[in-house]
């Protein structure tokens, strides 16, 4: 009897899985594609940030044209003074007088500002007089409050009558061009010009690193704008509400120095 012998079949596939090579392929593309989107998702990301800081500036500017309104068109004023406390006048801050218009004190909080979860001096532990019921400011904004090295007068000095007072509506010529609050990183109520480290681009904690290469501005007006520090003492002096357009050298060299902070860190 014969045998029949019979064909096995065969499936005709073959193995289907990566060579090393195609795998390396595939790895450096998307090692490539990943370094192209990270810092187009970082940039978005912080434009993102900058858009909120720039909203929190912007209620806090109609803060203070509310607070005008009650105040015989009084800007705010730095902080109260003469009261035989320093710490008490370091705790009615603009901040703390015009919070009943702002209504959150997270709005003085700029969501980019390393600072931001750190008290500033009206707020400060063991320092600043305060009730359980009073609202705690961090480090993020400060007035432009300090008449050094500006060549003029500030906006916002302290209320210290008859000595210092802050500006009336009808003092400031150009309160578009004038800055009323600014983007820093100290914890003072005023943006210090004679701070020690002013001048020195290493420093850190004094003047806000930035958002992609600019920091925001609130101006006497109410409106808000992203600048170069640089922008807002040449051409025109910004800090002054003389605006007279005096050169002033001493201010230009701490804006340049803020201005190679926010280039090399933002």
């Amino acid at each position: 009897m014969k045998q029949i012998l019979r064909a096995t079949p065969t499936s005709g596939t073959k193995n289907t899985g990566f060579t090393l090579i195609e795998l390396l392929v595939v790895i450096a593309i998307i090692a490539i594609l990943a370094a192209i989107l990270f810092p187009v998702f970082a940039r978005a990301r912080e434009n993102a940030r900058r858009s909120s800081c720039l909203s929190n500036l912007k209620q806090i500017g109609l803060g203070v044209m509310q607070y005008t309104q009650d105040y015989d068109e009084i800007y705010p004023m730095k902080r109260w003074s003469g009261t035989g406390s320093g710490q008490l006048n370091d705790t009615m801050s603009w901040r703390r007088i015009t919070f009943p218009y702002v209504k959150s004190s997270q709005i003085y909080t700029c969501p980019s500002n390393t600072y931001g979860t750190q008290p500033a001096n009206d707020s400060y532990p063991g320092y600043a007089i305060l009730s359980a019921s009073d609202p705690i400011f961090s480090r993020s904004y400060s007035i432009n409050g300090q008449t050094a090295y500006i060549n003029g007068t500030a906006i916002a000095e302290e209320y210290n009558l008859p000595t210092y007072h802050p500006a009336s509506l009808s003092s400031v010529p150009d309160a578009s061009q004038t800055v009323y609050v600014a983007e820093y990183s100290w914890r003072d109520a005023a943006v210090e010009w004679q701070d020690g480290n002013a001048l020195n681009v290493n420093a850190n904690g004094l003047y806000f690193n930035g958002h992609l290469n600019t920091c925001n501005f609130l101006f006497a007006d109410g409106h808000v704008k992203a600048m170069k520090p640089t922008a807002t003492g040449s051409p025109v002096n910004m800090w002054n509400v003389e605006e007279d357009n005096t050169p002033t050298p001493n201010l230009m060299s701490r804006l340049n120095t803020w201005t190679t902070i926010v280039n090399t860190k933002s």
